[in-house]
């Protein structure tokens, strides 16, 4: 975060649907905010969120955690592998840079992984700079997305500080969710959906600029995901049902076979 600057962030979910389904799932999203919060300050609410979110995307199947804490420190080029099926990518290399850092603070973003120090950190390049985008891209789509997002907002009094969260289907299909940032505090915030089924392939995190000569830099942290094809070990109410149907009527079955020969 800078002075005279606020931003609207955005994450545009661009999902490629694997088949077709006569029932939209519904979108769920999770957030928190603790305005004011830095490095090792209590963050109640956004923890809150990330557990609410931990809970939800744990039901749909395995969740997968990036801490950044092996990534190497320093600018990203153009594109950085954070692991296997994650990729991030600069969108306009002209007006924005991604780096990892470490540390940070509560007004340039932050780390957020226990006894970690390492971030990414997004910024616009200057002041006036058009909308700026660091893709999440998934090689196998996911179902769930979470992170920390921290510095979000404006230095300057007077400035929107709020932010607003863009889920977009391939199906044309736009929800916004607010994620709020904060004037002249900084702190902390954590965002996460859930849309169970659906294959999201890119999650977008977009910088807005809100008024004349704004920019913003945001910290990014502890990504979380659940790939699509991904399942819980705990079987659905109906599948769980049917399965004590069917052996019901095994055992009915022996036993009526039993009496026969009897």
């Amino acid at each position: 975060m800078r002075m005279n600057s606020s931003s609207w962030i955005v994450l545009a979910v661009v999902a490629c649907t694997a088949f077709a389904s006569t029932a939209q799932a519904v979108v769920s999203t999770f957030t928190g905010t603790d305005t004011g919060a830095g490095p090792g300050d209590a963050r109640p609410n956004s923890d809150g969120a990330a557990a609410s979110f931990t809970v939800a995307a744990g039901g749909l199947g395995l969740i997968t955690t990036i801490d950044l804490e092996a990534q190497p420190l320093g600018l990203v080029a153009t594109s950085l592998s954070l692991d296997p099926n994650t990729t991030i990518t600069e969108g306009d290399l002209d007006h924005a840079f991604a780096s990892v850092e470490s540390g940070g603070s509560a007004f340039q973003g932050f780390n957020t992984t226990a006894a970690g120090s390492n971030f990414i950190q997004f910024t616009e390049a200057g002041m006036d700079e058009p909308s700026v985008s660091l893709h999440f891209d998934f090689a196998d789509p996911i179902q769930a997305w979470g992170a920390y997002l921290t510095g979000i907002g404006a230095f300057a009094a007077g400035q929107n500080g709020n932010s607003i969260v863009l889920v977009e289907f391939e199906n044309g299909v736009m929800q916004s969710f607010s994620v709020p940032g904060t004037v002249g505090e900084g702190g902390a915030s954590y965002f996460g959906f859930t849309d169970p089924g659906n294959a999201i392939s890119r999650v977008s995190v977009v910088l807005d600029p809100v008024g004349p000569l704004n920019n913003d830099v945001i910290g990014i942290d502890d990504i979380s995901y659940v790939l699509t094809n991904s399942t819980s070990v705990v079987p659905e109410p109906t599948t769980a049902a049917l399965g004590l149907m069917a052996f019901g009527g095994l055992l009915l079955g022996r036993y009526r076979l039993r009496r026969r020969f009897v």
